[in-house]
C-alpha cells in the first residue's frame, strides 16, 4: 500500500465527514441562541453585501458560536466555584450579632470604636475601619473597610445568622 487512497474510500470519508457535520449542525440550529447568533450573521453578510465566497458556511459560524459560548459556559463555571469570602471583620460581626440578633448599626459601631487599637480593628477614621485580615504571617494585612458599608455588613450578618 503505498498510502492513496483509492475514489471510493476518499467518497466514503467524504460521506461520513458530512454525515457528521449534519447531524451537528442539526443538533446546533435546535439551539435558540445559537439559531439567533448565526440569523444575524447571516444578515451581516447580507446588509454588508459579503459576496457568498466570502461568506462562512452555516456549520462554521454554528461552530464558531457553539465554541464561544462553552467557553463562556466554562469561564463562568470556574468562576461561579470561588464565591467571595467573609473578610476577619465580616466574621467578627456575625459573632456579635450572633450573640445579640438586636444590634443597630449604631451599638456596632459603637462596639467596634470600644475594641480600637485591640487585636482586629486597628483605627476608625477618616469614614474608614482600618482592621487586620489575617494571611498567613504573624501580624496579617491591613485592610480597609468603609464606614458607609458597615450597614450593609450588618444586614449580611443578620441574614446569614437567620438562615442558619
Amino acid at each position: 500500500m503505498s498510502g492513496t487512497l483509492t475514489l471510493r474510500e476518499l467518497n466514503n470519508m467524504h460521506r461520513l465527514f458530512w454525515q457528521e457535520q449534519n447531524e451537528l449542525r442539526d443538533r446546533r440550529v435546535t439551539d435558540p441562541t445559537l439559531r439567533q447568533s448565526m440569523l444575524t450573521e447571516l444578515q451581516g453578510y447580507q446588509t454588508r453585501g459579503v459576496i457568498s465566497r466570502y461568506q462562512e458556511s452555516v456549520e462554521a459560524i454554528l461552530e464558531k458560536f457553539d465554541r464561544a459560548r462553552r467557553s463562556t459556559l466554562a469561564e463562568q463555571a470556574s468562576r461561579a466555584g470561588r464565591a467571595p469570602k467573609a473578610d476577619a471583620l465580616q466574621k467578627y460581626i456575625v459573632a456579635l450579632v450572633s450573640e445579640r440578633p438586636g444590634l443597630t448599626e449604631h451599638e456596632l459601631l459603637a462596639r467596634l470604636e470600644q475594641d480600637q487599637g485591640r487585636e482586629l480593628v486597628q483605627d476608625i477614621e477618616d469614614g474608614a475601619i482600618y482592621f487586620t485580615q489575617p494571611d498567613g504571617s504573624e501580624i496579617g494585612r491591613t485592610k480597609k473597610a468603609p464606614l458607609t458599608g458597615l450597614k450593609d455588613r450588618l444586614s449580611r450578618a443578620k441574614k446569614q445568622i437567620n438562615s442558619r
